[in-house]
């Protein structure tokens, strides 16, 4: 099995702990910011995070091609998971409403930022497998950590978890996910296709 593959296989994990961390937090922020007294009408605009997440992409995608280089790339992947994941345990803590619908922002800013990047370096280390089989398998491992993580904090809450124990317990796979990173980052930290070729437009 090539070093490619391996990474490869590594970021598919880093997904699946990633996914299973704030997708099982998304399944409880709306109760949970009416637990901290927040009004409907502050439950509902949490859904504008995605809107955060889409301009954060593209702020993640400008800022990695200015850069081009391989610790532009590894960075904003590392940047981006870091706090996305991190904002999910911070939950816990979390004495309003305000302070919550803040980390809830930050944790969508945290996951569009880092994904050109990271869509990149997927393509890269793809080798003789194929970008599509890769996407494909990639996605399947995203989805499967989806489905998991509201599972989990399903199982967290019938077990008598309030929500900061269960926004506590959801720090475990997210530091998984980091450190399966960082892992991959050791096997492959040069990334051809993130120098810029020579002559390469600067400006879009």
């Amino acid at each position: 099995m090539s070093r490619g593959v391996v990474v490869f296989v590594l970021l598919g994990l880093v997904s699946l702990f990633a996914d299973l961390t704030y997708e099982g937090a998304r399944g409880v922020v709306g109760p949970y910011l009416e637990f901290l007294e927040a009004g409907l009408a502050v439950a509902a605009a949490v859904s504008v995070g995605d809107l955060v997440a889409y301009v954060a992409r593209l702020f993640g995608g400008l800022l990695a091609y200015r850069l081009g280089s391989s610790g532009a790339y590894w960075g904003l992947v590392f940047l981006g998971y870091t706090v996305n994941l991190v904002a999910v345990p911070l939950l816990a803590f979390a004495g309003r409403w305000e302070e919550a619908f803040l980390l809830v922002l930050v944790e969508r800013a945290g996951k569009g930022l880092r994904a050109p990047a990271r869509d990149a370096i997927l393509a890269e280390v793809s080798g003789g497998l194929g970008r599509g089989v890769v996407y494909a398998v990639h996605e399947a491992m995203d989805q499967v950590g989806a489905i998991l993580g509201p599972l989990l904090v399903m199982a967290a809450l019938s077990s008598g978890f309030g929500y900061s124990g269960v926004f506590t317990l959801l720090g475990v796979p997210a530091l998984v996910s980091l450190l399966l990173l960082i892992l991959a980052y050791i096997l492959y930290p040069s990334l051809k296709s993130a120098e810029k070729p020579h002559g390469a437009i600067r400006r879009l």
